[in-house]
Order: structure tokens, then sequence, then C-alpha cells
């Protein structure tokens, strides 16, 4: 195409816009874009949304999980003999190399955290359960579980030594695994929204790709039929990412108030901050300006190959 002076095509343009615009939306595939769009943006938003949950949850067991060292000992006769027991215990692990801190488990708190896995309170209360001692440490291998454990076994040896490595690292292995899967099926949706978009330009053009050669003829610059496609595709990805955000925020709201916060001893229940929900909502600007920049680029490249 031979180049035009700028302010000339620009004066073109106003004179052609003032009411030859491609008439895109009487027709054409480009019409269910937007329903395309919608449930894309809504898994889009649902894969974020466990990403950021698993985060979350890598964080807080990560951090909690890290030089924490769990004690059990063993009721021996009547609770005067087991307190006393437990005192000397206690006194000997804030020897050890590396310890912290040491805590006894008030039998409340203990048994709130067995009731989830043994059932009613009333009847754990009834019980003879051992003693839990919360031990800290200075790092996460600042103490040698096996001389500590070795130590307890001196002692009594149905006494044991819990660091919670191995189902921890079983628990943040899964999580990793159902992050990346999240964070794939993002990935997977985002190329679908843009071939969406580019498939929708590229049908608008070849429908209306006369309409387009007639406006080439009376001085229209490709910027100008670029700019038509633009705003289309602006108001299609807009109307497809807010309904898709609605719906995802809408089903995150319901999962959050009819399933409530797991309760699951030593781990934490994930949620969605404020700024998580930000992430989220940044998902409709994100498509919008990929279907915005990525119709323009589709356009522009079929007109180059206009003759």
């Amino acid at each position: 195409m031979t180049a035009r002076p700028a302010s000339r095509s620009r004066a073109n343009d106003r004179k052609i816009g003032r009411g030859l615009d491609i008439p895109l939306g009487t027709g054409g595939p480009d019409r269910f874009l937007a329903w395309l769009l919608a449930p894309m943006t809504y898994l889009a938003i649902l894969a974020v949304a466990v990403a950021l949950l698993v985060g979350d949850l890598l964080a807080h067991w990560d951090n909690a999980a890290a030089g924490v060292i769990s004690v059990q000992v063993p009721p021996i006769g009547d609770r005067i003999a087991t307190t006393a027991r437990v005192g000397q215990i206690m006194d000997i692990i804030e020897e050890v190399d590396g310890v912290a801190s040491v805590r006894a488990l008030p039998p409340d708190e203990t048994v709130e955290l067995l009731e989830p896995w043994l059932g009613d309170a009333a009847i754990l209360a009834e019980l003879s359960l051992p003693v839990m001692l919360d031990v800290r440490a200075d790092g996460p291998e600042a103490v040698d579980i096996a001389a500590l454990t070795a130590t307890m076994h001196e002692i009594d040896t149905e006494i044991t030594v819990d660091d919670h490595g191995i189902w921890l690292d079983q628990i943040l292995g899964a999580a990793e695994t159902v992050g990346a899967i999240a964070l794939a099926s993002l990935g997977l949706v985002a190329l679908a929204i843009l071939a969406s978009i580019v498939l929708a330009a590229r049908a608008g053009f070849a429908i209306h790709r006369q309409t387009i050669e007639i406006l080439h003829l009376m001085g229209a610059t490709d910027r100008y039929i670029a700019r038509q496609f633009q705003r289309r595709m602006l108001s299609l990805t807009l109307r497809g990412a807010l309904a898709g955000l609605v719906i995802a925020a809408i089903t995150l709201v319901a999962v959050h108030f009819l399933i409530g916060p797991v309760r699951v001893p030593l781990t934490h229940a994930p949620t969605l901050g404020p700024l998580d929900w930000v992430l989220l909502c940044l998902v409709v600007p994100i498509t919008v300006g990929v279907g915005w920049a990525v119709s323009r680029l589709t356009i522009l490249a079929a007109l180059s190959r206009l003759a």
C-alpha cells in the first residue's frame, strides 16, 4: 500500500468515520465471543484462586512446622505422678541443644486437637490421654531428633517424638502438585482465550473484507480499520470477562459459606484475603487488554496481506 502523509490520513479517517463504520455488530461468529470468554474467564479466575490458596497453605505450613516437635508422654498412675514425670521430661528437653522452648499442652487443648479425629470431646475428656509437649527448636534442623528420641526412650519406650517431617512432606508435595495443575490449567485457558480472539478477529475480517476494501479505496488507513475491530473486541471481551468474574465470585463465596473453614488438627484453613481478591479482579482488565492488543495485531497482519 502506498504511504500517505500522516495529516492527510488522519483527515481521511475523520471524514470516513462520520458514517462509514464497518458493520461488525450485524453478524458473524464474533458475536459468540462473549459467550466463549465468560466460561474461560471463570475457569481462569478459579485457577488463580486455587493457586493463591495453595500458596497460602504452603507458606503457612512451611513456616508453622519449621522447628516444631511434638512429644507425647503416656500417663502413669494418677494425675499427680503424671504431672511430676512430665515436669522432669520438660527439664531434660530444655537442656537439649537447639531447643528454644517447651510447653505442655493443657488437657482441654489436647482434647480440642483430637476431637476432629476421635469424636465427642466429652468422651475424650474421660479417657486417659497422653500429655502433649510442644517443643520449639531454633530452626528446622537445630535438634537431633534421633538423639532426642533415644533420650526419651531411656525414660520410657512409649514416649513418642515426632517432628512432622514425613506427613508434612507428603502434604506439601500434594499441595505443590495441585498448585502446578492449577497454573497449567491457567496457561491452557489463556491459550484458549488468545485463540478465540484471533479466530473471531479473522472471521470478522473475512466477512467484512469487501467493506474494508471499499474503505481503503476511500482513503481509510489500516489504523482506522484496526480501531473498528478493536472497539468491537473491547466490548465483547469486557462483557465476557465481567460475566466470568461475577460467576466466579459467586462460586468462591458460596464454597466459603457452604463448606467453611476445614477443621483439621495442625493444619491451616486457607482463605482469600483482600489482596487476593484484587488479583482475581485483575483477570478482567488483563483479558480485555489482551483482546484489544491481539485483535489489533491480527487485523493489521491481515491488512498487510491485502493486494
